[in-house]
């Protein structure tokens, strides 16, 4: 509990140091183990942005598309329970 007081994961344990966010944690293993040529994680800017950019994906677009189409279908099902239950109420009342 004192490791992970949010109780998510994932969560990354390493020599007493802890931390979770799945892109946190993405960012700091690639910094450690970067090699010379700075493949895996590039301390060029520019570069890096392009990196962050592709990691940060999922919460600026993909989250919005997926909250929005999640969001449609709730209407919609809403839209087709009143009816039912109208449709039923108003046939049982024949």
């Amino acid at each position: 509990m004192a490791l992970n007081p949010q109780h998510n994961i994932p969560f990354y344990v390493e020599d007493g140091f802890s931390m979770n966010e799945s892109k946190a944690i993405l960012t700091y293993l690639a910094d450690k183990h970067s090699d010379k040529n700075d493949k895996l994680y590039p301390k060029d800017l520019k570069t890096r942005a392009v990196v962050n950019q592709r990691l940060m994906f999922d919460t600026s677009t993909f989250i919005k598309i997926a909250g929005d189409m999640i969001v449609s279908i709730e209407n919609s099902t809403r839209k087709i329970c009143h009816r039912l239950y109208f449709s039923i109420f108003f046939y049982r009342h024949l």
